[in-house]
């Protein structure tokens, strides 16, 4: 189980559930939102602790919260129940709830994570992981005479400006592997993991033909699968594409993903 801190207070969660602001917000809500609201919050606040700790915790397995303190030892949870022994640290949270960071799929952070620490859109909802290189498009692998045309593919996709991109992308990498050593050497607040996007690799491999939307020969299918195999055996958490036929980019031909090819 992987807990998350944060400083930001949820409101719906720091109302006593009895009390007469708590019974209001309750009925404004749909009907099980209430609960789910209490369920799902994993916003921790901070401040002394002086008094017995009395948290919420949902563990995600399905079962029923249950109060609980939580013993963390390094950066691992090793008690949940009663906390043994003295703790250094104290996070009071008491009214609040503590689950499972959430596991974040489909992100476009492709481009952001190579500069941005925090990626404190996602940070501040509870994410602790999130995947990157969904929908075919992404940074790597990319010839470096062929940035601008992969920025052009994300921005025309995913609607990411391309002026964002070129500021913060350093483009210290080439090949997949490369890329993902580049992701390392930036901190992190939560994990990271990537798949290898169909459009990226189609546009090393083949380049203008691929823009083109010429069909892919023996040779460049044999060179992709052992890209995909390196790419795999560095780390990469599977392979993506996309299925609409026809994507708009600005900076290429209209990109087709076509599973026949």
């Amino acid at each position: 189980m992987i807990v998350a801190w944060y400083l930001q207070p949820l409101r719906i969660a720091d109302l006593g559930a009895d009390s007469r602001d708590a019974k209001k917000q309750r009925s404004d809500l749909p009907p099980g939102l209430w609960q789910q609201q209490l369920q799902r919050a994993n916003i921790w606040r901070l401040r002394e602790a002086h008094h017995e700790r009395l948290t919420l915790a949902v563990d995600g397995s399905g079962a029923p919260s249950f109060v609980a303190d939580i013993a963390i030892k390094d950066g691992k949870i090793v008690a949940v129940g009663k906390a043994p022994g003295q703790a250094t640290r104290t996070l009071d949270a008491d009214g609040l709830v503590v689950a499972p960071g959430w596991v974040d799929i489909h992100t476009h952070y492709d481009g952001q994570v190579s500069w941005d620490v925090d990626l404190a859109q996602s940070l501040s909802h509870g994410v602790t992981t999130a995947v990157i290189g969904n929908c075919g498009v992404g940074f790597a692998p990319v010839a470096p005479d062929n940035h601008d045309s992969l920025i052009g593919l994300m921005e025309g996709v995913e609607d990411i400006p391309g002026a964002s991109l070129r500021a913060g992308m350093k483009w210290n990498w080439e090949t997949f592997p490369q890329y993902l050593d580049a992701l390392d050497a930036v901190p992190r607040t939560f994990d990271v993991a990537a798949f290898l996007a169909h459009g990226a690799l189609r546009a090393y491999v083949m380049g203008e033909r691929g823009a083109a939307n010429e069909a892919a020969t023996a040779d460049d299918l044999s060179r992709m699968a052992d890209m995909v195999k390196s790419a795999m055996q560095a780390g990469a958490v599977g392979f993506s594409t996309s299925r609409p036929m026809v994507a708009p980019c600005p900076a290429l031909s209209p990109a087709r993903a076509n599973w026949s090819r």
